[in-house]
């Protein structure tokens, strides 16, 4: 909800706008017209936003108590500079998503522990020995975890060559996260 005094003039979005502009005064967790009369406030329905895109600013306009978004488009070289920002924001979102479904699966400790153990493995059999079948089980996992660690890298590589192809439409509802690259 979007608050204006009676005057027209802004407040401010939601119930902290609005407890900060009446302060010290308390306003109850669910006012009632009284109560906004009695501050000299206006309940005005806030409209839907406009999608972002690095094309367009957007303000908000309020006229006889009716809430309207005004876009204004931005010069070129505004344009640019932003969707550069972006793009690079967003490609340390996808290290950093990829990183965090590595670590998911396989935490730092994990890792180490099986550099080490495979690396034992190695030099038992460097040394003629013969890896056991519960050893040979585990080598085979973290072999599995390692090729998975790899996809991973594999599609945030991707994903981060994708995101230098968008256009200003698709840039604004790219979702990171839930990107259907990642492997599950």
């Amino acid at each position: 909800m979007i608050y204006t005094t009676t005057d027209g003039t802004f407040v401010g979005f939601g119930l902290h706008a609005l407890r900060q502009h009446i302060y010290p005064h308390t306003i109850p967790q669910n006012p009632s017209a009284s109560d906004y009369a009695h501050f000299g406030v206006v309940e005005v329905a806030e409209p839907s936003r406009p999608g972002d895109t690095f094309a367009n600013t957007y303000e908000l306009d309020i006229t006889d108590g009716v809430a309207s978004w005004t876009e204004t488009p931005r010069a070129a070289d505004d344009v640019a500079t932003r969707m550069i920002e972006w793009r690079s924001q967003t490609v340390e979102a996808v290290k950093q998503e990829a990183s965090k479904r590595i670590l998911d699966r396989m935490p730092d400790f994990k890792q180490r522990n099986y550099i080490a153990f495979n690396l034992e493995m190695e030099k038992k059999e460097r040394k003629g020995g013969t890896l056991t079948t519960d050893e040979l089980a585990m080598v085979t996992f973290t072999e599995g975890e390692w090729e998975f660690a790899k996809a991973i890298r594999s599609a945030s590589n991707v994903i981060e060559a994708e995101i230098a192809l968008l256009t200003d439409v698709e840039a604004g509802v790219f979702d990171v996260e839930n990107h259907p690259l990642w492997v599950v």
